[in-house]
């Protein structure tokens, strides 16, 4: 069994076969995506921003209530950051003495989550939000779960300096192919939001398979499913 985050980075010649305008695409949307907000400087060492941008988000997700996002996410608490670095030490190699955050680390997580919580009051996805929607596995790819589901929106976050990757993309249509083979959501478009750089796109789904492909929707998913169920 994988991740679905391993299946986007993987397999590359699946992908390619089936996304032949990959390349194309991701220039195309990287020029077409949207300033909301600004950037935020960051003053974290590289190897930790990942972590800053784990933090920011359960801030965020942990803010929701009967799916409705405050206008504030609120203060980073001991606890949760415990509960972040725990999590994170399955993909770090971390001593055990780098497992405090300092106060200008936690500074650049809360700042970070209220940017992402003001991109989402700009979009209007205030309201029937739901933090991390969960996907039942297919074949070898293992349950998991997404970022943020508004209504029919499933937006993924990207807390990183660099632009959207194609591997942003894979990621999102493993999400879209699981929910295909589990029925459990309606999804009928997407958006990859940056609230390090401040940068955001919205599709249709079907746009998306379309211009990734060349195929229409129902094609392209199952054919992600029918790869799943394969091995």
């Amino acid at each position: 069994m994988i991740s679905e985050r391993k299946l986007a980075v993987a397999h590359s010649g699946f992908w390619h076969q089936i996304l032949p305008f990959s390349e194309r695409f991701v220039r195309r949307v990287n020029l077409r995506s949207r300033q909301s907000g600004k950037a935020l400087l960051s003053t974290a060492a590289p190897d930790r921003k990942a972590l800053l941008g784990e933090l920011a988000f359960r801030l965020f997700a942990g803010s929701v209530e009967g799916g409705v996002l405050p206008l504030e996410p609120g203060r980073l608490r001991p606890e949760l950051i415990a509960a972040t670095f725990e999590y994170m030490r399955r993909f770090e190699d971390w001593p055990a003495d780098a497992l405090g955050a300092v106060d200008e680390e936690v500074a650049e997580a809360e700042a970070m989550a209220g940017r992402l919580t003001a991109m989402f009051h700009s979009e209007a996805w205030a309201a029937d939000v739901l933090p991390c929607p969960s996907f039942p596995g297919c074949g070898f790819v293992e349950a998991c779960a997404g970022d943020v589901l508004v209504g029919d929106l499933l937006v993924e976050v990207k807390a990183v300096e660099r632009t959207f990757r194609i591997g942003d993309f894979r990621q999102v249509l493993a999400y879209l192919a699981l929910n295909v083979a589990s029925r459990r959501f309606t999804i009928r478009r997407v958006a990859l939001v940056n609230p390090r750089r401040g940068r955001l796109m919205e599709m249709a789904v079907r746009e998306l398979c379309l211009e990734l492909s060349g195929r229409g929707e129902a094609d392209l998913l199952q054919e992600v499913v029918s790869y799943m169920s394969s091995e």
